[in-house]
């Protein structure tokens, strides 16, 4: 069991959201309902955006599986205990650079399935030892314990965004 970290961090908000204590089963809850939200979805809404400028479905998703990516690398990297700081992103840059329209809805779900495949046999593998390793990322102290929950969070919020303002349900 991977219980929420008891101190502040820069996370926080991705973090506070999360009603369940297990990260891992955090995880497996959060990636079903992001799948089966999204996987009705027809094509063409996927190019759907709620307001000039902003990022389509397509865009959104595929800044998850970036930030998925992402913060799968700084979870391996905090789990090795390696001290290197670790840099932040520009998630914009991603965004207009990512090609998210080169691929179907299905094809960016079948990444985000991959991705978090890797993330949960990495945490169904770790110790509490390594999990609560203090290392740096974006210029902030963190643990993989941390990271771990920040990815549910994020999706979370994600979704939130999809429910709010692209009126998709669950």
């Amino acid at each position: 069991m991977i219980t929420k970290p008891t101190y502040d961090t820069p996370l926080k908000g991705y973090i506070s959201e999360i009603e369940h204590e297990d990260a891992c089963v955090a995880l497996k809850n959060n990636t079903d309902l992001f799948i089966s939200m999204l996987h009705k979805l027809p094509e063409e809404q996927w190019f759907f955006r709620y307001a000039e400028g902003k990022w389509s479905v397509k865009e959104m998703v595929q800044h998850i599986n970036d930030t998925e990516r992402i913060f799968g690398y700084r979870l391996i990297r905090l789990l090795r205990k390696d001290a290197t700081p670790l840099p932040g992103y520009d998630e914009n840059h991603f965004a207009t650079h990512g090609l998210a329209d080169h691929y179907s809805g299905e094809e960016l779900l079948t990444e985000f399935k991959l991705i978090r495949s890797l993330t949960q046999w990495t945490l169904d593998h770790c110790n509490n030892d390594a999990l609560d390793f203090v290392g740096q990322a974006n210029g902030n102290p963190v643990t993989a314990r941390a990271i771990a929950f920040a990815m549910v969070g994020h999706v979370q919020h994600h979704l939130q965004i999809l429910k709010d303002r692209y009126a998709l349900q669950e």
